[in-house]
């Protein structure tokens, strides 16, 4: 979408839904911004989310909270006239779980509304039935949406939820690097490599308790180890995004969570109990999950879909961090032979 807007008499062109151009449309076009003429481009995938420049500012909009699609729906439907004896469309313990549901996993406000008119046609179906089932003369008031419409609306969506792969194509970016953040970080840990860097602390280890009463040191990744991990691999000079706070990072680790992307438990404090907190939480990803189709979600253009910047600077970091690990998994082993090899000539002198 195309629009012009004249500002203090400076010519300003709004384009919506950017990430639809081409790599080598997209600087062009933003070539042609000038003092006098503004450029302001719009994309729900933060295509456009880079390192700001002198002219290039960039800015994130949160995703809606319930309260707030609650408040939007609400004066939605205050606009439509209902019969004389309905009182409301939906009932609000109802509208605010729809919200809530909707808030926990992405905040679309077009999600909501698109539960919320799921629930309504279902309750509308209800409604059909008891007229046909009704045989008096008298006009029965409508059915509102109950919370059983909602639930039955939500699992419908459930069922007809798409695969890990898509799942992971409809990430905002952010979403995206922390995911790409925790499937190095595991990989390094299955690799006994250490996650320590100039801000980075090693995996927190925790024992494990095994039949019989024996115990196995194991190594976990605490919520707090894999923010500054991921804080590290976006800190480098040729990183191409900016690391979010904390508190923004526990949200996304929330939001991966209720996608089935990476599960969170709690870390065993001192008499093997411990408090959940965001401090105190393990991260992981599901055994229910597949982590191939999560690196092919992240690296791999969908078919037919034009790649985007943002694409290609996280298959460029993927590439990157697993030839790191390769490369430092060959050289340990490289070292140990070396080792070996020193220590078997000692023996025979």
């Amino acid at each position: 979408m195309l629009t012009f807007i004249d500002v203090f008499r400076r010519r300003i062109m709004v384009l919506d839904e950017l990430e639809h151009l081409s790599n080598d449309d997209l600087p062009l076009l933003m070539a042609l911004a000038t003092p006098a003429f503004r450029i302001v481009g719009i994309s729900n995938t933060h295509t456009l989310t880079t390192k700001p420049t002198a002219s290039t500012i960039t800015l994130h909009f949160k995703p809606y909270t319930a309260q707030e699609m609650t408040d939007i729906i609400s004066k939605r439907l205050a606009t439509l006239e209902l019969p004389k004896d309905t009182k409301t469309l939906i009932a609000q313990p109802a509208l605010s779980f729809a919200c809530k549901k909707i808030a926990t996993q992405t905040g679309d406000l077009r999600a909501a509304l698109s539960l919320v008119r799921s629930a309504v046609e279902l309750a509308e179906k209800d409604h059909v039935k008891k007229v046909f089932a009704h045989k008096g003369d008298d006009v029965l008031p409508l059915t509102p949406v109950s919370m059983t419409h909602v639930i039955a609306a939500s699992k419908a969506t459930t069922t007809q939820a798409p695969g890990t792969i898509s799942v992971v194509r409809q990430l905002n970016l952010q979403a995206r690097l922390v995911l790409l953040s925790l499937i190095l970080a595991t990989r390094r840990i299955s690799a006994s490599l250490s996650l320590a860097g100039p801000t980075v602390q090693t995996p927190t280890k925790s024992k494990i308790p095994k039949e019989k009463g024996k115990t196995k040191a194991t190594e976990v990744l605490s919520s707090d180890g894999l923010f500054n991990f991921y804080s590290r691999l976006l800190s480098g000079s040729d990183a191409a995004f900016h690391a979010v706070s904390r508190s923004e990072f526990a949200d996304l680790l929330g939001l991966l969570e209720t996608q089935g992307l990476l599960e969170l438990g709690v870390i065993a404090a001192a008499g093997g109990k411990g408090k959940k907190s965001d401090k105190a939480q393990t991260v992981g990803i599901p055994s229910t999950s597949r982590e191939e189709e999560m690196v092919k979600g992240l690296t791999v253009t969908e078919n037919g879909r034009v790649e985007g910047p943002t694409e290609r600077e996280i298959r460029t970091m993927w590439t990157r961090e697993a030839g790191r690990i390769k490369k430092e998994v060959e050289d340990r082993e490289m070292l140990f032979k070396k080792r070996k090899i020193a220590f078997e000539d000692a023996e025979e002198a």
